[in-house]
C-alpha cells in the first residue's frame, strides 16, 4: 500500500502541497516530516482561531468558561461548537483552502 494512503487526511494535504511548492530537500524524509509537522502546526492554529472567531461574545464566554473545567473532552468541545451552529467542518474546509492558496501564492 502506498504510505500517502495510510496518512490521515490534513497529512495528505499538507504532502500534496509540499508536493506542489517543490521546496529544495523536501524529497528528505526527515526534512519533509519536519516540514509537514510545522505545517501542521500553523493550520491547525489558523483552523481553532476560525473556529473561534465563529462564536459571538457571550459564547466566547461560555466557551472559556468550558476550558477552565480539567476533565473537558474534546467531544464536549466539539458539541459546544456544533450546539452553537458553527460547522467545524465547513470552517476546517475554508480555512485549509485559504491555507494553501497563501502557502502556494496560488488559487484553489
Amino acid at each position: 500500500m502506498d504510505d500517502k494512503q495510510t496518512l490521515d487526511p490534513v497529512d495528505q494535504f499538507l504532502n500534496q502541497i509540499l508536493d506542489e511548492k517543490k521546496i529544495a530537500g523536501s524529497e528528505d524524509p526527515e526534512v519533509r516530516r519536519q516540514l509537514i509537522d510545522d505545517l501542521r502546526s500553523r493550520l491547525m492554529s489558523q483552523i481553532d482561531r476560525e473556529m473561534i472567531n465563529a462564536l459571538n461574545a457571550e459564547q466566547l464566554e461560555q466557551l472559556s468558561n468550558m476550558l477552565d473545567k480539567d476533565d473537558l473532552t474534546d467531544a464536549e468541545i466539539q458539541d459546544f461548537f456544533r450546539q452553537n451552529g458553527v460547522n467545524g467542518q465547513q470552517v476546517a474546509l475554508e480555512t485549509m483552502m485559504r491555507f494553501r492558496t497563501y502557502y502556494l501564492g496560488v488559487n484553489a
